[in-house]
């Protein structure tokens, strides 16, 4: 899959987060020779689709208003790729593959939109804020938690390295 990867492609994680490759973040891949333990194909069905900023327009049918000629229509069990009503394939497909093919043909690629989730944004910036007092000393951890409490709830935030070597907000859940 590595091969196939370009700057802005949407990929799925180990972890069931998405990524978008940056050169950066390409670079540190390709010299790890590590694509099929870092990389999973984002497959596109109706909920992902709109992380490629298309929305659905009528029944089963997604456009993008960059690409107006552009349909997915989801079938039963295949997506279709239409161009000005015309199918141009018939297959299950990759996020970044549908990516790679507009570019192709239309000398850009959807561009990633972020799902917003207004409670992650604000448990992320509390976190961050505090996040000083709570990296582990152990310099080989590549994940950790902690306990944040907002507003009478409590949270369990966690933390994940990047390609890089920083801390990055990664997920949150509600304490019971």
């Amino acid at each position: 899959m590595l091969e196939e990867l370009r700057i802005g492609n949407v990929v799925g994680l180990p972890d069931e987060t998405t990524l978008v490759v940056s050169r950066e973040v390409l670079i540190k891949a390709l010299s790890r020779a590590a694509d099929d333990e870092i990389f999973r194909p984002l497959s596109l069905n109706q909920s992902t689709v709109s992380l490629l900023g298309f929305f659905e327009e009528e029944d089963a049918v997604f456009k993008n208003k960059d690409f107006p000629e552009v349909a997915l229509v989801f079938l039963a069990d295949v997506l279709e790729l239409r161009i000005l009503n015309n199918v141009l394939l018939r297959e299950n497909m990759a996020a970044h593959r549908l990516q790679n093919l507009l570019l192709d043909l239309y000398g850009k690629q959807p561009e990633y939109v972020s799902p917003r989730d207004e409670l992650a944004e604000s448990l992320r910036a509390a976190a961050d804020s505090v996040l000083h007092n709570y990296i582990p000393a152990d310099k080989s951890l590549q994940q950790f938690n902690f306990t944040l409490n907002i507003e009478g709830h409590s949270y369990k935030v966690s933390y994940k390295k990047d390609f890089e070597g920083y801390w990055l907000f990664s997920s949150y859940v509600l304490l019971v």
